[in-house]
């Protein structure tokens, strides 16, 4: 008896058996088989004995179809890796002509089986069907290979061609089938392609895309799908993987991941994750991921699933291939290829977008180069409703597009700015100069609401040029021309103020192309106050460029200048300090709130100064340390007792005169009302509220003229950071040191106390050693010196005094820098101060003293050592 033969009587269900016992059957058989195959002992029998094995392993495949992927896999590992030998090939056709006789060759394994046998045996003669041309992968049989791929047959089906197509593997897999495995490796290696076969392009495609990703296919289908994305990233070359990204995949990331509560919402994630760990290690696959994902019909990527896939591939775009992405993105702005007036507008937006993200991705100065096309396009397409190469998109930018690409410029403008380099303050200029250039009637007249402005605001750059030469050299004129351009777009984007900052700043225009290192002190005050305009407005663009002008300037201010800088520190923060500083022409002080409330003291005998007696204490219940506007102020109990009396007076129901605590009489308060009556207290009541609502406005007013002021105050104190920090060893930044400490103790803000308190801090760390500020004389410091002893007596505070004690340190560390005979006029100034204190006339910290001490025996060990 053969092996064979005693296999098969070994494994063969006798009598009544349950399934698990006829399944325990089987799967002996299978083992059997698969041992006799592996052991190389067909190699050496006769080819009978090799064709029944092979009909029994078929025959097991078509009897048992949860069992077919298996059987399958054991004959094309075997062919797999048998080797070439004769006998081998003669064992191959045994294969081929069994696997025929079974009418199995429309399935999956077995095209797994035929693809092998071609690639390493092409002596051995192929069927002519059901493959055309004998190769599954002949383009003309895509169709069929993708419906065997999908394995959606129904029972007892039978193809056109007499083979069966077989019944599905009974329960489904959750790993595709290992006819992927083979199909993917000879299309990822270009040395086995051929020129009669399909490209991985047109395979995905089909086989893939419209198959397992169609609107019809089942979640099991699509998590297939999701799988061969994950093998394609882990295996495929960089050249193929832009295939990947079809339609129907993206929307399917899109649906699952956006909610978490869809079926593959875990495995759409792990396969982005797969994606993002191949992109790190392959920084060149990001601009072919980013084009993907944003091709013409895909929703916004990144709003839709709630990640930011996009924003991080766009980090990894490596710089030799920005400009590739930012051609492909613009292309696509102008010529969207949709109808559709919302989607056009999404896609737009989504488009410019990524734009921005991209160049917010960069983290050098250099890369902003790459994006000078794009600034064009977006000052075109935002303010002339054009493209750079003057032609009008398809179809027409929307004024809400135009809106758009304003914005977009703005942003990437903000993010220039936040990289200081010669670069980076150019652009904006050339930008504007380049559509100002554009700006010509015929493009202006068909797109441009007010054609005469905006080519009037665009002409006044040309006005810039004739500081080109200048600006190559000296910081302070590029920053002039990144003011003016800017400045110029905040024009074109219909802010009527700026037009008046923008005529002063043509009057500069002369005094700056004349000698711009000599700038007087006039010049620099006129750009402090349009700088202090522009740090007004809630723009992060408009604050940072504030920022660079005023560090290309800060050397070159004078006391004069800094001194407007002072007056904004020292206004007061309420609706007076407002009025101060914007000259806004409202009526009266805030103290005048009698005629707001005159119904109330009339009529129930309240006198008005309870009502300013109530403002101060709504102005320190609303703590503006955040600087942020808004909210809504709660009503008090007097406010409330007054709302109650006087409603209480209208309709007669508040106690009466005398301090009795009875009511009016029962007869009269029970009367009925009249309609004439009725009306006349309708009226009353709503006189009473009405008066209650101006009220409450005029301490919203209070609330949100604080809050302006101190946020202002916040954005000077960013200013004389970056003057501190540059200007560290002029001697005027000793005259920064007493407005600083004035504010941080008269300040309701304990955010803007403790910022001035840092920048003191900082510039005494900064000022160590020799890099003390240079003095010329010491009859200025000597008097700040004094001015800061007075100011650490007026505020008993341990932080106050630290901050003092710091200031007055510097001045010390200044002075003896200067003459260290200086020393004797320090102790005395000292010695005056602690006098006072000792016999009460003030009230200090000691630490204004012991700081000194400290400071006094580490100079006295410098000066020994010395000698």
């Amino acid at each position: 008896m053969s092996i064979l033969q005693m296999l098969q009587s070994s494994t063969k269900p006798e009598g009544k058996t349950s399934g698990q016992e006829e399944r325990d059957h089987h799967l002996g058989r299978l083992f059997g088989l698969d041992a006799i195959m592996k052991s190389g002992i067909l190699f050496k029998t006769e080819p009978s004995h090799t064709a029944e094995l092979l009909r029994l392993l078929f025959d097991l495949a078509k009897k048992k179809p949860w069992l077919r992927e298996e059987c399958g896999w054991i004959v094309y590992r075997a062919v797999q890796d048998a080797p070439r030998t004769t006998v081998c090939v003669s064992f191959v056709e045994i294969v081929m002509r069994e696997l025929e006789a079974a009418k199995l060759a429309r399935s999956p394994d077995s095209t797994a089986i035929w693809l092998v046998v071609r690639d390493r045996y092409p002596q051995v003669k192929l069927p002519q069907e059901p493959w055309r041309h004998a190769d599954p992968l002949h383009p003309e049989n895509l169709t069929a290979l993708s419906k065997v791929l999908k394995e959606s047959h129904a029972p007892k089906d039978t193809a056109d061609d007499g083979h069966e197509k077989h019944a599905q593997t009974g329960t489904w897999n959750s790993k595709p089938h290992f006819a992927w495995d083979v199909i993917f490796e000879i299309l990822f290696q270009p040395s086995l392609q051929e020129a009669d076969r399909v490209q991985f392009h047109q395979f995905w495609q089909k086989a893939v895309d419209q198959t397992l990703f169609s609107a019809s296919a089942s979640t099991e289908r699509k998590y297939w799908g999701l799988m061969l994305f994950v093998k394609a990233f882990e295996g495929a070359p960089a050249a193929v993987l832009p295939s990947v990204f079809s339609d129907n995949l993206v929307r399917c990331f899109v649906n699952h991941l956006a909610q978490e509560d869809r079926y593959l919402h875990r495995t759409a994630h792990r396969a982005l994750k797969v994606m993002h760990a191949r992109i790190e290690k392959e920084s060149s696959l990001a601009i072919d991921a980013v084009l993907g994902l944003t091709k013409p019909g895909l929703p916004h990527f990144d709003q839709a699933t709630k990640t930011k896939t996009i924003s991080t591939l766009l980090t990894h775009v490596q710089t030799a291939d920005l400009e590739k992405l930012q051609d492909a993105l613009l292309a696509s702005i102008i010529r969207p290829d949709l109808q559709d007036a919302d989607a056009l507008e999404r896609r737009r937006r989504m488009l410019a977008d990524h734009l921005v993200s991209a160049l917010r991705s960069r983290r050098d100065a250099d890369d902003s180069s790459y994006f000078f096309g794009t600034f064009v396009q977006f000052g075109c397409l935002g303010y002339l409703g054009v493209n750079a190469e003057d032609h009008v998109p398809t179809p027409p930018v929307t004024n809400l597009s135009r809106t758009m690409f304003r914005q977009s410029l703005s942003a990437c403008f903000g993010h220039l700015l936040s990289f200081p380099s010669e670069l980076t303050m150019r652009l904006p200029y050339q930008t504007l100069l380049a559509v100002a250039q554009l700006a010509t009637p015929k493009t202006a007249a068909s797109s441009v609401d007010d054609v005469s402005r905006t080519r009037a605001t665009l002409s006044k750059m040309e006005g810039l040029r004739k500081l080109d030469d200048l600006a190559a050299s000296n910081i302070r004129v590029r920053a002039f021309q990144l003011l003016y351009a800017l400045v110029a777009l905040q024009v074109l984007d219909r802010d009527e103020e700026s037009a008046s900052i923008l005529s002063e700043l043509e009057a500069c225009l002369e005094d700056v192309s004349k000698a711009p290192e000599k700038a007087g002190d006039a010049l620099s005050a006129t750009l402090l106050e349009i700088l202090l305009s522009l740090l007004s407005k809630p723009s992060v663009l408009l604050r940072k460029l504030s920022q660079q002008v005023f560090a290309a300037f800060a050397a070159g201010l004078r006391v004069k200048s800094l001194q407007i800088l002072f007056d904004v520190l020292d206004t007061s923060e309420s609706l007076d300090g407002q009025q101060a500083l914007f000259d806004e022409g409202t009526s009266g002080p805030e103290s005048s709130d009698d005629d707001d409330v005159s119904i109330w003291s009339a009529d129930s005998g309240e006198s008005a100064s309870d009502e300013s007696d109530m403002a101060p204490a709504a102005d320190e219940q609303s703590d503006s340390s955040s600087g942020a506007v808004g909210g809504r102020m709660d009503v008090d109990d007097d406010e409330l007792s007054r709302l109650n009396a006087a409603l209480g007076q209208i309709v007669g129901t508040q106690p009466l005169a005398n301090g009795d605590a009875g009511h009016s009489d029962d007869s009269s308060a029970d009367e009925p009302m009249d309609d004439e009556a009725m009306f006349a207290l309708d009226d009353q009541m709503a006189q009473v509220f009405k008066e209650r609502k101006k009220t409450t406005n005029k301490k919203q007013q209070k609330k949100d003229a604080k809050e302006l002021v101190i946020n202002l105050k916040n954005r000077v104190l960013d200013l004389l950071e970056i003057y501190l920090r540059q200007q560290h060893q002029n001697p005027r930044v000793l005259d920064v040191l007493i407005p600083l400490l004035r504010l941080g103790r008269t300040t309701t803000s304990k955010q803007v106390a403790e910022k001035c308190r840092g920048l003191i801090r900082d510039l005494a760390h900064r000022c160590r050693g020799k890099m003390v500020p240079q003095l010329k004389k010491r009859r200025h410091a000597c008097k700040v010196l004094g001015e800061i002893h007075e100011e650490a007596t007026r505020d008993p505070s341990r932080a106050h005094a630290t901050a003092c004690s710091q200031s007055s340190l510097l001045i010390v560390k200044a002075l003896v820098a200067l003459e260290p005979q200086n020393v004797a006029r320090i102790v005395e100034r000292y010695g005056n101060t602690q006098t006072r204190w000792l016999t009460g006339q003030c009230r200090v910290q000691p630490v204004l003293f012991s700081d000194f001490l400290n400071w006094s025996a580490s100079f006295r060990q410098q000066q020994q050592s010395r000698k």
